[in-house]
């Protein structure tokens, strides 16, 4: 059973993708100074740090640029949504 832990602050978003069954983390990171100048994904998955500095004007857009980052063929963890059994 994998969980999507979610974190939402006045201007940033952390997130963890938790597997209940392996009892491990997969993947986790911060959308930060939404809505501001600066304004960044960082997200670490299989062993590694990506970040992505990008305007982000909403906590809707954050969001989605999570979902993305969880799918993503490179640096992404699940292949679809359908494997999260809870937010």
């Amino acid at each position: 059973m994998k969980v999507l832990v979610i974190n939402c602050g006045s201007s940033s978003i952390k997130y963890q993708l938790y597997d209940a069954q392996a009892d491990q983390v997969m993947a986790e990171g911060i959308v930060a100074k939404i809505r501001e100048e600066g304004s960044y994904l960082r997200h670490k998955a299989k062993g590694k740090e990506w970040r992505f500095d990008l305007p982000i004007p909403s906590h809707r857009e954050g969001f989605e640029l999570i979902i993305q980052s969880l799918l993503d063929e490179e640096y992404g963890v699940v292949r679809d949504l359908s494997e999260v059994s809870a937010v």
